[in-house]
């Protein structure tokens, strides 16, 4: 394909300042294909411009033995809810009663 100035200003517009892909850029020209116009902006040395990579923030995610305390302290919350003793509850999950009543106050807070 014979390419004229009007169509690299053309095609430098489109690729640079739209963003728009090979396949685009070619269904705007007369029997311009995808590997023409990707040859003609290598011939023309345009490139896109480098976005750089935002990474996500990492999120950490609890252990499988920190969610069996969460769980196990959501079950030693709902005893006491049931009307069972801190002391009754702090025996049955095997905890201190100390442990217990500053569940009471955490999850009051």
């Amino acid at each position: 394909m014979n390419w004229s100035q009007v169509d690299d200003a053309t095609i430098k517009r489109l690729f640079d300042d739209e963003g728009r892909n090979f396949r685009e850029i070619a269904s705007m020209f007369t029997g311009a294909t995808r590997n023409a116009v990707a040859g003609r902006v290598h011939r023309l040395g345009l490139r896109r411009a480098k976005v750089p990579k935002v990474k996500k923030p990492r999120v950490e995610k609890p252990n499988a033995a920190e969610r069996a305390l969460d769980l196990r302290d959501l079950d030693i919350l709902y005893d006491l809810a049931e009307g069972h003793a801190v002391k009754d509850a702090a025996k049955h999950w095997g905890v201190e009663t100390d442990y217990v009543e500053a569940l009471i106050k955490e999850a009051a807070a």
